[in-house]
């Protein structure tokens, strides 16, 4: 998801409900939290879909079924991406990129923010860029360099005919 350049790149400001958080670009670690996150979710909303008068063999065929589905699945893709995109997924989204920054900070604390729309799309927006548009960005910028050098190489070499 991230070049090594991105992982590392200093956190950007995020402000929030007032409030102003140093959110990092998304490193494997996270990734994998985020995963994992994703997983127990299905399971667990699996679990709540049965009722009360459930038996225990509906209950035993829920979660292996529940089990084997999560064990393929990431937060980026199929049921994954749609359990991410959630309020209490990009709670968790948010949550990666900036527990290293702020400590005490929740993902209920980050949730009750989320529910403002507006702070919802700037997270989403920061997260984007962070994440996804900056490794395009810099490879951009790398064909530009290039491109200029080639045309500056061929007008040198033109200039010296």
């Amino acid at each position: 998801m991230s070049t090594r350049i991105d992982a590392t790149a200093p956190p950007a400001e995020l402000k929030l409900g007032g409030k102003v958080f140093q959110f990092s670009p998304m490193t494997d670690e996270d990734i994998a939290y985020l995963d994992q996150w994703v997983q127990q979710r299905h399971i667990r909303i699996a679990r709540q879909s049965l009722g009360d008068d459930a038996t225990d063999e509906q209950r035993d065929r829920t979660e292996r079924i529940a089990l084997e589905q999560a064990s393929t699945m990431s937060f980026m893709s199929g049921t994954g991406a749609r359990i991410i995109s959630t309020i209490d997924g990009w709670s968790q989204i948010m949550f990666c990129g900036i527990r290293k920054n702020h400590p005490g900070v929740t993902s209920k604390d980050i949730r009750d923010l989320l529910l403002d729309p507006e702070n919802l799309d700037k997270l989403q927006d920061e997260w984007e860029l962070l994440n996804l548009r900056q490794g395009t960005r810099a490879k951009d910028g790398i064909k530009k360099k290039r491109k200029k050098a080639r045309k500056t190489a061929r007008a040198s070499r033109k200039k010296n005919r």
